[in-house]
């Protein structure tokens, strides 16, 4: 396995612990490691917001909504269709395939069970359980 120092902490990572960029011209690997880019970036933004607090907005969020008309348009659009249509499509899917959230919420229906409390073997035993009778539905009908 190949290693490489970072930069910023000087210490010795592998390879995956470094963010690899592809571009046109050339890929290449950081010369920082993923938890010292994550800082970076971080504080980038904490320097931008304070930037921007000092211009008089509250937010990057409110800077861009009073700047910009687009960003405007977008959020009332992306607030009203995707709560809708999105989140339909996504609790269906969750249903039909039995997620782990859905089996949850059957399982707190049933019993008196909190979310944290319920084990695993028994959401298994519940998507099994749930899964069988979809199938002599199926069969019946």
């Amino acid at each position: 396995m190949q290693k490489k120092i970072c930069f910023k902490c000087n210490l010795i990572f592998e390879l995956s612990n470094f963010y690899y960029f592809k571009r046109k011209e050339k890929s290449y690997c950081d010369n920082y490691c993923k938890d010292c880019r994550k800082i970076d970036w971080k504080i980038k933004r904490l320097i931008r917001e304070q930037k921007l607090i000092n211009q008089g907005y509250y937010s990057i969020h409110n800077y861009r909504i009073n700047e910009f008309a687009d960003y405007k348009e977008y959020c009332r659009i992306r607030s009203s269709t995707y709560n809708e249509k999105y989140d339909k499509a996504r609790k269906k899917k969750g249903i039909d395939l039995a997620s782990d959230y859905y089996i949850r919420q059957l399982i707190k229906k049933d019993k008196s069970l909190k979310g944290v409390q319920i084990p695993k073997e028994l959401i298994e035993f519940y998507r099994i359980n749930l899964l069988l009778k979809r199938e002599i539905q199926k069969h019946l009908n």
